[in-house]
């Protein structure tokens, strides 16, 4: 298989693979889903990546 005949396999593939998915659409929009995460006393010097070799 040379190079052109790959290329073409992947961009069928590719095209293949998101048909569904543009074919389907969205039914109603949603929001972006965001978590916030909050933690009361917790210092810096005990997280594992400022340094804390036990976190």
């Amino acid at each position: 298989m040379n190079r052109r005949e790959f290329m073409k396999t992947v961009s069928l593939a590719a095209g293949a693979a998101l048909l569904p998915g543009i074919a389907a659409g969205k039914d109603k929009a949603q929001g972006p889903n965001i978590i916030y995460i909050f933690a009361d006393q917790l210092r810096a010097d005990v997280l594992g990546y400022a340094g804390d070799r036990k976190a």
